[in-house]
Formats: structure tokens, C-alpha cells, sequence
């Protein structure tokens, strides 16, 4: 209604998108358009967003779907042991034995903790959690985790 967006964030928490006043946008496989949101409304756990210029459902139409990106050198340093999903795609993953499971694809959230989709010979889903990925190592581009080639 009147340009506003219903916004889906996976921030946490998921208002603290809005301390990026400067966002890109776009659909995967096209390069994003750098826009600036004028107004934002939290209301429960539903996050709505306005963009310049933007003033009717029909413009607003346009913005359905789009991913929401911000500029790298935004967001917050990582502490130690600490990193950005976005930097463990592409990385090999391997068990504790040393046993090549794939590489990491993406990532889905979940209630319970994030899982990161690996995809080999098949694909396998492992949960992120602190007894699993045991280790990042992005110079060398592998991620160890504590689990069976088996499962």
C-alpha cells in the first residue's frame, strides 16, 4: 500500500538491517541497484520498508522478490572464530579423517541453528553448531566438521 515492502530479513535480529540506510538490490545473476529506504515500520515480527520515490503498489510491485545486499565494508568486523556465511561458500569440506564430504553450496535457516548445505557425490546437510564445524581454515579453503562420511 502506497509503495510499502513487507521485508523478510535475516539479520540478527532482524530490525538491524535498518542500520544500513544504503541497500542493493537485484535478483541473483543480474548486478544489483544501490538504493536508499526513506522509512521503516516494525510492527510485531513484520518489517516494513519504503524507498524514494516509491509511492505505489504498482512500483512497489517491481521490488517483490529482490535480494537485499549491503556494502561489505558495512558490516561489523568478525571476532575470532567468528565469520560471515557468504565467506564459507565455495570452501571444501572434510571430515575429521580427512575425507572430502563437497562444498559448501549455501546455507538454510533454521529455529534451532543454521544448516549448511554441502553439496558431493550427494548432497548432505549439516547442522552448524560449535560440536560440528570444528574448524575454518579460509587460506587453505576448508571447513573441518566433526561428521561421519556415512551420514
Amino acid at each position: 500500500l502506497r509503495g510499502w515492502l513487507i521485508l523478510e530479513s535475516w539479520t540478527d535480529p532482524a530490525e538491524g538491517i535498518f542500520k544500513y540506510p544504503v541497500w542493493w538490490l537485484g535478483r541473483s545473476g543480474e548486478p544489483p541497484k544501490q538504493y536508499e529506504w526513506v522509512e521503516q515500520h516494525i510492527q510485531g515480527d513484520r518489517l516494513r520498508v519504503r524507498f524514494a520515490g516509491i509511492e505505489s503498489p504498482e512500483q512497489a510491485r517491481d521490488f517483490v522478490g529482490l535480494q537485499v545486499a549491503v556494502q561489505r565494508s558495512e558490516l561489523p568486523q568478525t571476532q575470532a572464530g567468528e565469520f560471515y556465511q557468504a565467506d564459507l561458500i565455495g570452501l571444501k569440506v572434510r571430515n575429521m579423517s580427512g575425507i572430502e564430504l563437497g562444498v559448501v553450496e549455501h546455507f538454510l535457516a533454521t529455529p534451532a541453528n543454521p544448516v549448511m548445505v554441502v553439496a558431493g557425490e550427494r548432497q548432505r546437510l549439516l547442522p552448524v553448531t560449535r560440536r560440528h564445524l570444528q574448524r575454518v581454515d579460509l587460506a587453505e579453503g576448508v571447513l573441518w566438521v566433526d561428521w561421519p562420511e556415512d551420514f
